[in-house]
């Protein structure tokens, strides 16, 4: 584990948590002895002692325990109860395209899942090892109860086309209130690339959003993805009704990326604890929405004469400049745009 991570064991330790540590005679004063750590002794080191400073001084102590362990000279005697060492998470839009693929790799990982939905109708293929609650956003409505017992809250949910400041602004508070209430050790936020530089409505939405994480006084992590290919195609099918011939934006950049392996992502950032705000994530190669759009019409068959559309204003300027993109950052997507809807539920 990584040493900025330590201050967040409240999250990754079980509720009775003891580890009876057998030193080897060099690490106790010659003699041999034995250390008990419970959550609380560690919480209160993390908080009080794992500073900087501390790290440096406890070096050579912590160098040469980590050698025993590796040549295992120490033996680890973990009483963990089974049902206090799986950490809960909750996935909010955890029924959508996005959420759905978190909360199944979660699951497959072993984590126990609660899935957070506006529907009252639970899907008849819920995995086995979820849970259900039905909550509200705009409402506040069963937010509390889906939150209680919750080690990590996976923010997911989102209405980009309506009532998005209602759900997406005063939601985020409503859900945050009521995580920081049940001790929620930390919350993870989905976002998108480019939000504080493109002037669009929802982006600014999501910015606030970010503003609420980052203030909740909850340990925070905030992941900012690219478009995903699935909505790529959704603005083709819409540009692509008129018949015969489409008019596009042609020159409109996009790195768009596969919502499974944002999913990955963000089960990674729930097992290695908070992060503050995180590398951008994109697909791997950035692309015009013209060349995006010759692959999309070629594998369905459509020969059909592309016009190119000038769309005036700050907006579509940020996503000519691609302001919408991450080419530099050293980690991306591996799964390129296919022109086709090869991620269903």
């Amino acid at each position: 584990m990584r040493w900025r991570n330590w201050r967040h064991l409240n999250h990754l330790l079980p509720t009775r948590y003891e580890a009876a540590l057998h030193f080897s005679s060099a690490l106790v004063n010659g003699t041999p002895g034995i250390l008990v750590w419970t959550k609380e002794t560690l919480l209160a080191t993390t908080a009080c002692q794992m500073t900087d400073a501390w790290l440096v001084s406890h070096f050579s102590t912590l160098s040469r325990l980590l050698g025993d362990l590796l040549n295992n000279r120490i033996n680890m005697h973990l009483k963990v109860p089974k049902e206090a060492s799986i950490m809960k998470v909750l996935v909010t839009g955890g029924a959508g395209r996005l959420g759905s693929k978190v909360v199944k790799e979660l699951t497959e990982t072993g984590y126990s899942v609660r899935i957070m939905s506006r529907k009252r109708q639970q899907p008849t293929n819920l995995l086995s090892a979820t849970e259900w609650a039905q909550a509200d956003l705009e409402t506040g409505q069963g937010i509390a109860d889906a939150v209680a017992g919750i080690d990590v809250v996976v923010h997911a949910a989102s209405s980009p086309f309506k009532h998005t400041r209602q759900i997406d602004v005063d939601g985020t508070r409503l859900l945050l209130e009521q995580a920081r209430v049940a001790g929620v050790a930390h919350v993870i936020y989905i976002s998108i690339v480019g939000i504080d530089r493109i002037l669009y409505y929802y982006y600014r939405a999501k910015l606030a959003a970010e503003e609420l994480v980052k203030d909740s006084g909850i340990p925070w992590s905030i992941l900012r993805a690219t478009q995903f290919h699935y909505l790529v195609d959704l603005f083709f099918q819409a540009a692509t009704k008129v018949p015969l011939v489409t008019l596009l934006p042609t020159d409109l950049l996009s790195q768009s990326i596969a919502e499974s392996e944002v999913a990955s992502r963000l089960c990674e950032i729930a097992v290695a604890g908070p992060g503050g705000r995180l590398p951008d994530l994109g697909g791997p190669e950035v692309l015009t929405a013209g060349q995006m759009a010759r692959t999309w019409l070629m594998l369905r068959g459509m020969h059909r004469r592309v016009l190119p559309l000038h769309l005036p204003g700050e907006v579509a300027q940020g996503f000519r400049r691609g302001y919408n993109t991450c080419p530099d950052q050293p980690v991306r997507g591996h799964i390129k745009y296919q022109g086709t809807q090869n991620e269903r539920r």
